[in-house]
């Protein structure tokens, strides 16, 4: 990508915005993301994504873009509030013989999300960044399908570092994929017209697992609970805490019901030092990924896991449209040794 190697104080000459100075370097998967000031001294995020020859008639149909505004559309009929983002595409040779774009995406900075405020802000201020995404992002959206209803018509990635408070808003800038659906056809399941990634899966397990973490009431919650925890993992049991009373406030009572039914939860229970997490850890699936991840917050919170190898069970099993191997499995596995008995 052509922003890989930039640092802060890089100057940029980007279409549309001119020269920018590099002020901040930020990380994302399969995509790079800087903060830049132009000329005029205006502050823009610039997020870069290198796109398969696949994605390509979709960018130049338009498709994608009016897919991104159906989205941005209907966050800002739940009250969430989006940038107002600029998007084009260039040429990519990345070497491996196949046809590449990169897809630029430009828009206004909002400020620091709310990730740096729990990674580095006290007790009060942390919660009140928790509040913040519960109250303002997953509540409306909740509250888009009755109570009894598990699953979103539209979904979220529920991540700290995607959401920023600015001037009494909450906004969420992650486009990249829009979570809607993009095939009317109703024949088809509802999980294989639900976008979950660009080029959007095909692989069951995968798409099985995109449904929960973006579309699922439970599995939102759960995945923004080890996010938060990754980010400070000696509050997880505070973050669980939140999270609950939020869904008991709410009224979510299917949804809580399905978030405590959650395997490491029922694993939890018992302590780190359990042996049914080790035969868990030893035993689990693909399909086990998020529970592995929480197991090993609460590893961390109980300090018998270190922060480097939480980051590396959260690094090593990532994944997009394909399962990950026995291998990649095995290696994910090998950061819980110092938990398993």
């Amino acid at each position: 990508m052509r922003l890989q190697n930039v640092k802060p104080g890089d100057k940029l000459e980007l279409a549309l915005l001119g020269t920018c100075k590099v002020t901040e370097v930020g990380s994302g998967y399969y995509r790079t993301c800087v903060k830049a000031e132009t000329g005029q001294g205006k502050k823009k995020v610039v997020k870069v994504f290198a796109c398969e020859a696949v994605t390509v008639p979709r960018l130049e149909s338009g498709e994608l873009m009016n897919l991104i505004e159906l989205f941005a559309k209907e966050l800002h009929d739940l009250g969430i509030a989006t940038p107002d983002p600029m998007f084009w595409t260039e040429p990519h040779p990345n070497g491996s013989g196949r046809d590449m774009v990169d897809l630029y995406e430009v828009a206004e900075d909002v400020g620091p999300c709310l990730e740096t405020e729990i990674r580095r802000g006290k007790d009060h201020e942390i919660h009140q960044a928790v509040e913040r995404i519960l109250i303002h992002g997953v509540a409306p959206l909740f509250a888009s399908v009755p109570p009894d209803q598990h699953h979103l018509p539209m979904g979220i990635d529920l991540i700290p570092r995607n959401f920023a408070w600015k001037e009494g808003k909450l906004y969420y800038f992650d486009f990249m994929p829009p979570f809607v659906i993009f095939d009317d056809d109703e024949s088809r399941p509802l999980r294989d017209r639900q976008l979950q990634a660009i080029p959007h899966p095909t692989d069951p397990a995968c798409l099985q697992l995109g449904q929960w973490r973006h579309y699922n009431k439970g599995g939102l919650c759960q995945v923004l609970l080890i996010q938060l925890a990754r980010l400070r993992p000696e509050m997880y049991n505070q973050f669980l805490e939140w999270i609950t009373k939020f869904l008991q406030k709410s009224s979510e009572w299917a949804a809580l019901q399905q978030f405590q039914e959650r395997k490491a939860a029922a694993l939890a229970q018992h302590g780190t030092n359990c042996q049914l997490i080790s035969r868990f850890v030893k035993e689990a699936a693909f399909a086990d990924v998020y529970d592995l991840r929480e197991l090993g917050c609460l590893a961390a919170c109980d300090g018998k896991l270190s922060g480097k190898n939480l980051n590396q069970i959260f690094l090593t099993s990532h994944f997009l449209g394909e399962p990950l191997s026995e291998e990649q499995m095995t290696e994910v596995k090998g950061y819980f040794t110092p938990v398993i008995n």
